[in-house]
């Protein structure tokens, strides 16, 4: 975020932060729905989970936005994502995200979800360029 942690701007990286946040709104959601649609069609993938857990754990995020997707993709690949984690100059006790079993992603997960993503980018193709095509014929 733009200066969000520079006292001399931190008003500015606030302002620009709420503008992020109120123009997500809507794409933040919208992506947790394309990537439970995606899970229908990627394999070990649970649309059901992704959805329950969009819905149960998108809150739990700091953002009002990036937990949304978060949620979505820790529920289709039975994660448990976020949570407590450190970092070189602080430690975050953030609430878990996912009911999965494991915390951890291994390299295996990690390609699960490329899978995923690539599927739910597709679907988004496709849905924009069937739009494309309806209103050209319009």
């Amino acid at each position: 975020m733009i200066g969000h942690l520079s006292p001399r701007y931190a008003d500015f990286g606030k302002a620009a932060a709420r503008l992020d946040d109120l123009l997500n709104l809507v794409p933040a959601r919208l992506s947790g729905l394309l990537l439970a649609i995606a899970a229908c069609f990627a394999p070990t993938a649970n649309p059901g989970r992704a959805l329950m857990t969009m819905v149960r754990d998108a809150a739990k995020h700091r953002s009002p936005n990036a937990g949304w997707p978060e949620a979505a993709m820790a529920g289709a690949l039975g994660l448990a994502l976020a949570g407590p984690r450190r970092y070189a100059e602080r430690t975050v006790d953030d609430p878990w995200i996912g009911g999965g079993g494991r915390a951890r992603a291994l390299p295996d997960d990690i390609r699960r979800a490329l899978i995923l993503f690539a599927v739910a980018c597709l679907i988004h193709w496709g849905l924009v360029a069937g739009m494309l095509v309806l209103r050209l014929k319009a």
